[in-house]
């Protein structure tokens, strides 16, 4: 059974400002540069929840409205050399002169001619280490960042191309963010409470994309051995737009393969730039699944969690960097456990179980069937349990709950058979009718006619055997309309089964 984890905060660092192209960087407003003019650089690191999908201007913005700052991520300055007008982040000529600061409690750097002998020139801005491993507290609240903020050049001063582009500025400000891992989802579209073998399952992906930088993007998705792959498709989310969504082009726009459950979309060198062109942030995937007949089988694995990573490199960087989604997805398959014990309670070990989906099957002997096309047995434990999941059921009835059947088909050695007395003579085993609820009950229904209502508890079902001698067999009693009831004795049962019912939460993330 699928247990629920504390989720840890995963951060994606995506540069956003101050990705500079070299149009940017040789732009000429209409007054000289004077080459005694002291210079400055401020890095702002904060946390952002969408990703930015434009160019800064290199000056203090007027406010920055709900980003947490980012203290403790250090950054390295390095002078550019032989720079043209063909320079780029990728083939750059890395000097000799390097500064190397960390973020103070506001997230910020200041570099300076006066403090740090910082002059003008072109630099390269890279983030190089950041000290949030994971630990969540009042101090680091943002938990992990997983990837590096891409290089950006910058140059000092920087021109100024705003109402005049008459003027350079010489204290510039750049703005690298991180992504908060709400952004990063992983979710189930399609809306069962609980799913059995043959059931399609829709997961959806979206996971954030800095679109002006990215030189690579790549998801995968490795699915459960109990999911088969149907179908896949891909979607751009567009910020600001009267079309907040776009379908990409198999082919085109994005290569899909699955190849043994693994699922990997990536982006082509056409998708990119059609995500750069609508100024993407998201990229949306919708992958559809069909449980299959390996979901069936002996054990408690009733969760099926299906998770993805990203992987991506960013513009002036041949580093792939790879990230997990934070929290998976998850489904629920149905569950039945038994605790088989004789009358003074000790447990008892190979006792087997089968289980049918309707009472006719029961009665006619035809039970549920694995993915080999064997009957199912179940045999308890030397703690005198035995479960199964993923029943593949019929039998669903009008409230939600679900019914199977359960016979036991061999006691212990030196037990009985639970069994009652058949109308045509002899005896015939046990038919026990469980119907597992929404809520906190569950209903067991013995071939007896007798049916008792208990709260479920960690044990399962427990069914008693007795040894011989310690119970018997009533003959069948006649009514006046016909009817047969059959009595059991020197049986106890107390009941209760679990079918956990699990609505994976439609989140954005993730």
């Amino acid at each position: 059974m699928f247990k629920t984890k504390k989720a840890i905060s995963v951060l994606l660092t995506l540069v956003l400002v101050l990705s500079m192209s070299v149009t940017t960087l040789w732009a000429a407003p209409g007054d000289v540069v004077d080459p005694t003019a002291p210079v400055s650089l401020t890095v702002h690191k904060y946390l952002s929840e969408v990703p930015s999908t434009t160019f800064g201007d290199g000056l203090t913005p007027p406010s920055i409205p709900n980003l947490a700052p980012a203290p403790g991520v250090t950054f390295t300055l390095t002078e550019l050399v032989n720079v043209t007008q063909d320079t780029t982040i990728d083939n750059c000529q890395k000097g000799t002169f390097k500064l190397e600061g960390t973020t103070n409690g506001a997230g910020e750097i200041v570099w300076s001619t006066a403090q740090n002998a910082l002059k003008q020139g072109f630099y390269i801005l890279e983030e190089t280490y950041s000290p949030y491993n994971g630990t969540v507290s009042a101090s680091n609240p943002n938990g992990k960042i997983a990837a590096k903020a891409a290089p950006s050049i910058v140059t000092l001063p920087f021109g100024m191309l705003g109402t005049n582009g008459t003027e350079y500025n010489y204290n510039v400000h750049v703005y690298p963010k991180n992504v908060t891992d709400d952004n990063y989802k992983k979710t189930v579209v399609s809306g069962a409470d609980v799913y059995k073998p043959g059931d399609a399952v829709e997961w959806q992906i979206e996971t954030p994309i800095s679109s002006q930088d990215t030189k690579a993007y790549k998801v995968t998705d490795q699915l459960d051995s109990r999911l088969t792959y149907q179908s896949a498709s891909v979607k751009m989310l567009i910020p600001n737009s009267s079309s907040p969504s776009a379908a990409m082009s198999e082919g085109s726009d994005y290569t899909l393969t699955h190849v043994n459950g693994l699922v990997t979309v990536t982006l082509t060198s056409d998708g990119l730039a059609k995500a750069k062109e609508n100024k993407v942030i998201f990229i949306q995937i919708n992958i559809q699944t069909k449980v299959n007949d390996t979901a069936f089988q002996a054990g408690d694995n009733d969760a099926i969690v299906n998770g993805a990573q990203l992987s991506f490199t960013n513009d002036g960087s041949s580093e792939e960097q790879k990230i997990d989604i934070p929290t998976p997805a998850t489904i629920t398959l149905s569950n039945l456990e038994i605790l088989k014990t004789d009358k003074k309670g000790d447990v008892l070990a190979d006792a087997q179980f089968k289980i049918a989906a309707t009472e006719g099957n029961a009665l006619a002997g035809t039970f549920m069937k694995d993915s080999q096309g064997n009957e199912l047995i179940l045999t308890t434990d030397a703690q005198g349990r035995a479960s199964a999941s993923g029943m593949p059921f019929s039998e669903v009835n009008a409230d939600g709950s679900i019914n199977v059947y359960l016979v036991e088909i061999k006691a212990p050695n030196g037990y009985e058979l639970p069994q009652v007395s058949s109308i045509g003579g002899g005896t015939q085993p046990v038919i026990y009718k469980v119907v597992m609820e929404k809520g906190t009950s569950v209903t067991i229904t013995a071939s007896s006619g007798q049916q008792i209502t208990y709260n479920p508890f960690s044990g399962g079902m427990t069914i008693k055997n007795l040894k011989p001698g310690e119970g018997g067999l009533r003959l069948p009693v006649t009514g006046g309309t016909g009817t047969i009831i059959f009595t059991l004795i020197g049986l106890a049962l107390i009941v209760s089964a679990t079918l956990i019912f699990v609505k994976t939460r439609r989140a954005s993330s993730k």
